[in-house]
């Protein structure tokens, strides 16, 4: 960035990517900054090719198959994730705009108040539709972390579905089911209130 900014100075990438920081930098997003960072992520990449250009001045080599080998290294980390969209291309997956999810929505308006927690795989989904504060917890909890973790966010009930599929919450309904009452369920959803 330096040597292009030196050399170029005042670019659009240039400027875009010092505006971008500047904007990151004084509206911080709390625990949800880095996702903002991801834009410059790809621009990092023009810089290092830049980079290499300059390194690799004295070496004669072919820029497209370089472009090939770098982008297949950038592509790489990300091959479950392309996996998991190919296979899933031709499904379609509901959102939250269904009678299943009108229902369900209506359910927690009526049963919770608005100081409430609740546990759900898309939690600003659930904040959008409803009055409720909600939380996502990691798939791979243990039931002992999922009751800790519960337990420190004062979560007072549980929404699962039955195409997001937190095992981790799944297994906790089952084995603690003393400490889980189901209010409500519809073909798509089950809502219980935590019991301790």
């Amino acid at each position: 960035f330096m040597y292009e900014f030196k050399v170029h100075k005042l670019t659009f990438v240039n400027m875009f990517v010092i505006a971008y920081i500047a904007v990151v930098a004084l509206f911080p997003f709390g625990n949800t900054g880095f996702r903002l960072l991801l834009p410059l992520y790809v621009i990092s990449f023009y810089y290092a090719i830049i980079a290499l250009k300059k390194v690799l001045v004295p070496f004669e080599f072919n820029f497209k198959i370089a472009t090939i080998v770098i982008g297949t290294l950038v592509l790489l980390p990300s091959k479950q994730l392309i996996e998991v969209a190919l296979s899933n291309q031709d499904k379609l997956i509901d959102g939250p705009c269904t009678p299943a999810s009108y229902e369900l929505f209506n359910i927690v308006n009526a049963s919770t108040t608005a100081s409430d927690v609740v546990v759900f795989e898309k939690p600003r989904a659930l904040a959008l539709y409803t009055h409720v504060q909600a939380l996502a917890l990691r798939n791979n909890l243990t039931t002992q972390e999922l009751t800790t973790q519960l337990k420190q966010y004062k979560v007072k009930y549980l929404l699962l579905n039955n195409t997001l599929v937190n095992d981790a919450l799944s297994n906790y309904v089952k084995t603690e089911s003393v400490h889980c009452e189901l209010i409500f369920t519809n073909t798509d959803y089950q809502f219980y209130k935590l019991l301790f």
